[in-house]
C-alpha cells in the first residue's frame, strides 16, 4: 500500500503564476483552483498577480483567473470583491452548482440589492 501524498503548500504553484510564460501561469491557475478552498491563505499573498492576470483580457485564462480570484476574496470574507471576480468569471462562476461559494455570492448579492432598492425608496 502506497502513502497518499499530502500537498502542505501550494507555494510551488503560487510561484508558477509569477512567471513571465503564459502556458506556465496558466498550469499554475488550473492547479491553484483545484486546491484554493485549502490554500487561499497563501494565495491572499498573490492577489495582485492574480487580479492583474483577472484584469488581462488578452490573458488567455483570464476568466479563471477571475474564479480563483473570488474564491480567494470570497475566504476573506471581502464579498463586494468576491461577488466582481466571480460574475466576471462567466461560465465558470455556476449558478446551478450547490456549494457554499455559489450560495453565499447569490445571497450577497441579493442582500446588496435590497439595500440598494431600501435606498431609492428611501430617497
Amino acid at each position: 500500500m502506497r502513502p497518499q501524498l499530502r500537498m502542505n503548500s501550494a507555494q510551488g504553484i503560487l510561484s508558477m503564476i509569477e512567471e513571465k510564460d503564459q502556458d506556465i501561469q496558466i498550469y499554475a491557475l488550473k492547479k491553484l483552483n483545484l486546491v484554493i478552498d485549502q490554500a487561499w491563505p497563501e494565495a491572499a499573498s498573490y492577489l495582485s498577480q492574480l487580479e492583474f492576470l483577472a484584469s488581462n483580457k488578452y490573458f488567455p485564462e483570464h476568466l479563471l483567473a477571475n474564479y480563483v480570484t473570488a474564491k480567494v476574496f470570497y475566504h476573506l470574507q471581502e464579498y463586494d470583491m468576491a461577488i466582481k471576480f466571480a460574475l466576471d468569471s462567466g461560465e465558470l462562476f455556476n449558478l446551478n452548482e450547490s456549494g457554499l461559494f455559489v450560495k453565499t455570492i447569490i445571497n450577497k448579492c441579493i442582500d446588496t440589492y435590497i439595500a440598494q432598492r431600501k435606498l431609492i425608496f428611501s430617497s
